[in-house]
């Protein structure tokens, strides 16, 4: 079994690598974020390479929004803990 995996477009600012890379979303700050085979998430700012770990994609409530990695829509609480709300929220595509 062979795959075939092609590399995003080039977008704006955005300057992906030669390495396989797949854009997976778009911020609520409009930052294309890249993940690649490796499992990393990133967004390219200025042609450097910017690592995160989650990314905003709107509002809940007056909070700000974030996904994970695997996908978790959720604000964080006065105490600083996740508060996780349904995906649906989330308004990165």
């Amino acid at each position: 079994m062979s795959l075939t995996f092609a590399s995003c477009e080039k977008s704006n600012d955005d300057t992906p690598s030669n390495n396989t890379e797949w854009k997976v979303a778009t911020s609520s700050k409009g930052r294309i974020i890249y993940k690649n085979s490796k499992g990393e998430y990133y967004y390219y700012k200025n042609s450097t390479r910017i690592s995160i770990k989650e990314w905003e994609c709107g509002t809940h409530n007056g909070k700000i929004l974030y996904t994970g990695p695997r996908g978790g829509c959720y604000y964080k609480n006065s105490n600083g803990n996740k508060t996780y709300v349904d995906r649906s929220e989330c308004n990165c595509n």
